[in-house]
């Protein structure tokens, strides 16, 4: 008799596919990054940074759910700074030098960082979400706009997660870190400022936000202003505004 063999296929692609992702280096660094936070106690400075913005700011008031992610994304944005700083702090050390010699990428380490930090801004964020919902604190709470605050808000604090690990010493050089700054000038500089500048700045301006434009969508659509992800309006908007012969048609 002839003992019958599965043939391969599609369904056994999958878990091969998992378990190699799992095994990476990025994933490796995470996981073992994230068990030694937790082990050393650290993670309660997050979990109770959280408890803290639930007490103090959301729990004395009960806010509808535009209000909520408003409140939410100041709160947890600072949180997502202290807290990312605090673990690339503790997470950074000397034994990293062990870690990076049994790789065969530096770029495997800081992804698994990145990777590491953004698990757990998103860890925060549905604590909070949990805290808000289990006390009562957000009235008349429905599905979709508690979904598309909680992607907004969570793809919020990700990005400011990933720049805290990208600045960050080892990670970052001191000329990246003046770069970027410089781009922050550049995108916290009025738009109504610059439009007095002679012809070219503007238009120079206008390209240093656009980086920068998924992110405040995404801000708009944290606090429930808005019923997509992100949009391509407000790039057009820039660039209408800051390219004079592009702007679309009325």
């Amino acid at each position: 008799m002839h003992t019958a063999h599965p043939t391969p296929g599609a369904p056994r692609r999958l878990p091969r596919a998992v378990r190699r992702l799992a095994r990476s280096p990025s994933v490796t660094v995470a996981r073992l990054t994230l068990e030694g936070y937790a082990r050393t106690g650290w993670i309660l400075a997050d979990l109770l940074l959280v408890v803290a913005i639930w007490a103090g700011l959301l729990f004395p008031y009960a806010q509808d759910t535009a209000a909520f992610y408003g409140t939410a994304g100041l709160s947890l944005g600072g949180e997502a700074i202290l807290g990312t700083a605090l673990f690339v702090r503790r997470s950074v050390g000397a034994r990293t030098y062990l870690v990076l010699a049994r790789l065969t990428s530096r770029g495997a380490y800081s992804r698994g960082l990145m990777l590491a930090a953004v698990a757990l801004r998103v860890g925060t964020v549905l604590l909070l979400l949990a805290l808000a919902l289990a006390s009562g604190r957000i009235i008349h709470p429905t599905l979709a706009p508690l979904l598309r605050g909680a992607v907004g808000l969570a793809a919020n604090c990700a990005v400011v997660a990933v720049l805290v690990v990208t600045l960050s010493s080892p990670i970052a050089t001191r000329r990246a870190l003046i770069v970027f700054l410089l781009w922050l000038v550049g995108v916290l500089i009025p738009a109504g400022t610059t439009a007095s500048w002679p012809a070219a700045l503007p238009q120079a301006f206008a390209l240093v936000r656009l980086p920068s434009l998924p992110i405040l969508t995404l801000v708009n659509s944290a606090a429930g202003s808005g019923g997509r992800i992100w949009s391509p309006w407000p790039v057009k908007q820039a660039i209408s505004s800051g390219w004079p012969s592009l702007r679309p048609p009325v």
